[in-house]
């Protein structure tokens, strides 16, 4: 049998176009578009899946899926310490955020003599209370992040 011409589409067949998962190698991933930044943020923010907008990602409060279950995309990254990582560090700003928040608004209204206590008790409270809530939202909002900065991942 004769080796096919150099300009033969035989000689250069198509690279693999990925899948659904977004992992390279399947049907799909060369149609998929990423979603625009702001509608990445509202599904990171209201825990739905950045890439299809699917709700239902947590079985627990603190329990994601490792996938979602409409369109499979990972959720946790290519790296899940990087991950975790990143998720972590985006959890531990809106914790220091609230907590800037609460001493300037508790020292302002309280003015000229803050109770520093009660102030000490809040700032603990919120330093408490702040990550447990946030945490699955910092969850989605990073993979919302991780789609933006590699939409092929």
């Amino acid at each position: 049998m004769e080796p096919e011409p150099p300009g033969s589409p035989a000689a250069h067949p198509a690279p693999p176009t990925g899948d659904r998962r977004g992992n390279g190698h399947g049907p799909f991933s060369g149609t998929r578009r990423r979603p625009a930044v702001l509608a990445l943020v509202a599904r990171g923010l209201t825990r739905r899946c950045p890439a299809c907008g699917h709700g239902r990602l947590f079985r627990r409060w603190f329990t994601m899926a490792s996938v979602c279950p409409r369109c499979g995309r990972r959720l946790e990254g290519r790296a899940e310490d990087a991950f975790f990582l990143g998720a972590f560090v985006l959890n531990f700003a809106v914790t220091e955020l609230a907590l800037a928040v609460f001493v300037a608004v508790g020292f302002a209204l309280t003015l000229p003599d803050p109770p520093v206590g009660w102030l000490v008790v809040g700032g603990v409270a919120v330093t408490v209370v702040v990550p447990l809530v946030f945490y699955p939202f910092s969850k989605t909002l990073w993979a919302a992040i991780d789609l933006f900065m590699r939409p092929d991942g």
